[in-house]
């Protein structure tokens, strides 16, 4: 079974430009996807995140918020929003 991160990466490997998420202004391929949330991931992980740390998020509907879930599933932390 795949965990999300798992599943961001296969995608952009297999899927890289078809869209991933379409908000009302934006498009990201899974390509895009894969690459942010590897950037967030790693600043988590920079920042002293662990696996099994939450990690409390206040956005509005927006792709940032497809972001911080993948980056949080990427480190193994639970997103709390």
């Amino acid at each position: 079974m795949l965990t999300l991160g798992e599943l961001i990466n296969r995608n952009a490997r297999t899927h890289g430009d078809r869209e991933a998420y379409v908000d009302m202004s934006r498009r990201v391929s899974w390509r895009a996807l894969d690459e942010r949330t590897d950037a967030l991931a790693h600043e988590l992980r920079r920042s002293g995140v662990k696996p099994g740390d939450r990690i409390g998020v206040i956005l509005k509907d927006c792709i940032e918020v497809v972001e911080t879930i993948g980056a949080s599933a990427k480190v193994g932390a639970v997103r709390v929003g």
